[in-house]
């Protein structure tokens, strides 16, 4: 009997589990690859982590830091997207690194035309949705 009921807690759970896989949520912004050095190994980035973009990815990666490290990008993309983002980080005594990191993702200028418009009704104002994320990180190396 015991054997029965696990067997259904684990249906319902792994059947939960496949049903929120398509949640869709607001910080999908926080799911694009930055860098050029994981957007080229497919975001598998998170491995390596020694260097400044490991507050991203693996922030347990800045104690590997050997110096004061800046990042940034400005990415405009199509459909009036953009997805930039500034990072600093410096490691304390060879055994402790901290990072800071900005992070702006969003759509700028899309024109607004009010529902049941014509052609000839005056455009209602642009359309700007901004995400942002500021992540602080530290590591210690054991």
């Amino acid at each position: 009997m015991q054997k029965k009921m696990f067997i259904i807690l684990l249906v319902v759970i792994f059947k939960i589990n496949l049903f929120s896989i398509e949640v869709i949520n607001g910080l999908s912004f926080l799911e694009t690859n930055i860098g050029a050095r994981a957007l080229s190994l497919g975001g598998a980035y998170a491995g390596l982590g020694d260097d400044i973009l490991s507050i991203y990815y693996n922030p347990g990666g800045l104690a590997n830091i050997n110096q004061i490290s800046f990042n940034s990008a400005l990415s405009m993309m199509s459909l009036d997207r953009n997805h930039n983002f500034i990072t600093a980080g410096y490691n304390l005594k060879n055994k402790i690194g901290i990072g800071i990191s900005f992070l702006q993702s969003g759509t700028n200028n899309i024109e607004y035309y009010p529902e049941g418009s014509s052609a000839d009704t005056p455009k209602g104002s642009d359309f700007n949705d901004i995400n942002r994320a500021i992540t602080l990180g530290g590591a210690y190396k054991f």
